[in-house]
């Protein structure tokens, strides 16, 4: 927290020695939706214990794998996905 009581969230580009006393820390499943809010954007923080917090963390990143692997189907070399989606209509050239 600044001198004149305003919170500040420090990500991966803060100082490393001095500053700001820490107060809390955000669980790394929700930087992402923290680092998308824009500036003066009025957020909700709620204290959890560290299992509530491990149980969130395992919650979101086997989601995030499910959909991984959803979209990270082999899909065969260039050429047959070339000739799949017939962006070449059937030629190659040198």
């Amino acid at each position: 927290m600044s001198g004149d009581g305003v919170p500040t969230v420090l990500l991966a580009d803060h100082q490393t020695t001095g500053g700001y006393p820490k107060i809390a820390t955000v669980i790394s499943c929700d930087t992402d939706k923290l680092v998308q809010c824009r500036a003066g954007e009025k957020l909700r923080f709620l204290v959890i214990s560290s299992e509530q917090a491990t149980d969130h963390a395992r919650g979101y990143f086997a989601q995030k794998a499910k959909y991984l692997d959803q979209i990270s189907v082999a899909r065969g070399s260039l050429t047959t996905r070339l000739m799949r989606e017939n962006l070449n209509h059937g030629w190659m050239s040198d």
